[in-house]
């Protein structure tokens, strides 16, 4: 017998814990409950190792328990350090269960309890982690439809983890309109109805993110039913307004994954992931001054998912396929060690110089010009997201025609793409 409405299975005495499902994973004690079902923590009595028990308190019929079982094998292909892995999954007694593994330690949401906002550079590697195990999701063609904070786990070992793919849209219906996600995190797109894809996850993270800044969510609608009838989202205020602590460099970069528009979000979660790190470890990023004209980039946004599951063909890009935060950190890696180097070699004297014009050239090429000069490139370089093809010049401190004393630095500013 199951108690359908709360998702709890009676105690049995027959069974050593509070019950058993599948023959092996037996529920010892109840460690949480939330919207879509209970919690235990158990052991896998075969492989004799701990694990998590998810009983869901949907009631399936044949079509959602296919859909949930699609849901499932899906979350379990993933394997990613910060995504919490899925062991098994069944329905018995007429409610779906999802067996993981045991992560010790607290939720996100619980942090925030207890500690309220946290701070910018720590906030914004945190988000950075989850963001990467969402690019990685999101290129095997899965969706998570519910990143919030009652959903990332803290684990003291292995840090941030993802947990519950999927089973947010296993619990809507197409039947009676329903739709899968938490109030406070949905993407616009989502309660429209239409196709979704990697970008609505990135909006709900960027949620997550804001609240972590400044202690609240950015909109505070009761429920998915209140936020239905307000349909067109208006942006909120920006996080440094709200907490004058969050530096306005890291409120952009937040302010741009809340776009309502999904075309002017970060077009992949490895984007937002590679601005975040920038700015975590100390890379400025601001909107860079107009610039001579540039040839625009021709990248394609990441391609639509009517069915996440179904691993979408992905539109070839230009340039390989390489992460934007890999990205960043080899521009930066590039320049700062040329210039490193460069600085052994600089040419001799103490006379002024004139600094060259470096602006719409390729990084490499610029700090070779610096060098001849007798000039070199200061470091950090600031990485900024543009229309100029990625590793481009697009700023410069002294300007151009400007007289320095030898080996003065010059400050690069280096596009990352749009």
């Amino acid at each position: 017998m199951t108690d359908r409405q709360t998702g709890r299975i009676p105690h049995e005495r027959s069974s050593p814990g509070l019950f058993t499902l599948g023959g092996r994973y037996v529920a010892e004690r109840e460690i949480a409950q939330g919207g879509m079902g209970v919690v235990y923590a158990g052991r896998d009595a075969l492989l004799q190792r701990p694990v998590a028990i998810k009983v869901l308190r949907l009631e399936p019929g044949r079509e959602s328990r296919d859909e949930f079982l699609r849901e499932a094998r899906a979350a379990a292909a993933l394997r990613h350090a910060h995504i919490v892995d899925v062991y098994d999954a069944g329905v018995e007694r007429n409610l779906p269960y999802i067996v993981m593994e045991y992560v010790s330690g607290e939720t996100l949401r619980d942090l925030l309890a207890r500690e309220g906002p946290l701070e910018p550079a720590r906030a914004a590697l945190l988000a950075a982690q989850i963001a990467e195990a969402l690019d990685y999701a999101h290129r095997q063609g899965v969706v998570h439809c519910d990143v919030k904070p009652g959903n990332i786990l803290l684990s003291p070992e292995h840090g941030p983890k993802l947990v519950d793919f999927g089973i947010a849209r296993a619990g809507a219906s197409a039947d009676d309109g329903s739709i899968a996600g938490t109030a406070a995190y949905i993407a616009p797109e989502v309660v429209a109805g239409g196709a979704i894809d990697g970008r609505a996850d990135v909006y709900s993270l960027a949620a997550v993110l804001y609240e972590l800044l400044t202690g609240q969510p950015p909109h505070l609608e009761r429920d998915l039913a209140e936020m239905i009838a307000r349909r067109e989202r208006r942006q909120p205020l920006p996080p440094d307004e709200r907490n004058p602590a969050v530096p306005h460099e890291l409120s952009a970069l937040v302010m741009r994954a809340l776009e309502p528009d999904p075309t002017r979000r970060f077009a992949t979660a490895a984007e937002f992931a590679a601005a975040l790190r920038a700015f975590s470890e100390g890379v400025t990023r601001r909107i860079a001054r107009p610039v001579a004209p540039v040839t625009p980039s021709t990248d394609q946004a990441t391609e639509v998912m009517p069915r996440p599951l179904a691993a979408a063909p992905r539109a070839k890009r230009r340039r390989a396929p390489l992460a934007l935060g890999m990205v960043a950190v080899a521009l930066v890696a590039v320049v700062v060690g040329a210039a490193a180097l460069l600085r052994l070699g600089l040419p001799g004297g103490t006379g002024t110089v004139m600094v060259p014009e470096v602006i719409n050239q390729r990084v490499d090429a610029a700090a070779e010009r610096i060098h001849s000069s007798g000039l070199q490139v200061a470091s950090p370089v600031e990485l900024v997201s543009n229309p100029a093809p990625l590793g481009t010049v697009i700023g410069q401190e002294p300007p151009p025609n400007t007289p320095v004393k030898r080996g003065t630095g010059v400050h690069l500013t280096v596009s990352t793409g749009p």
